[in-house]
């Protein structure tokens, strides 16, 4: 049906926003950290933390999408080009 087109457009644009930020490297108010979890449907992203709390577990903190800060070139685990030949974001 005609009016199908657009609420399905709509879902796959959610869809890649999430796929988007899923594992990228983003800084926010706490520091630089790893999105780990991406709900569409949500305004909160939860970050693996860049520092690790006294028990040497990583520190984790939900933040609102608005409050991203920045947003690195590559997510971790693509593939990039170095002047050292080519690796894997870890």
């Amino acid at each position: 049906s005609p009016s199908a087109a657009p609420k399905e457009e709509e879902d796959k644009d959610k869809e890649a926003s999430v796929s988007e930020l899923l594992g990228c490297v983003v800084r926010s108010p706490y520091g630089w950290g790893v999105v780990v979890e991406d709900d569409a449907d949500s305004p909160h992203l939860r970050l693996a933390l860049d520092w690790r709390l006294r028990d040497g577990s990583r520190a984790q903190a939900s933040i609102l999408r608005r409050d991203i800060l920045e947003r690195a070139a590559c997510a971790v685990g693509q593939c990039v080009g170095t002047a050292f030949g080519s690796g894997v974001l870890l």
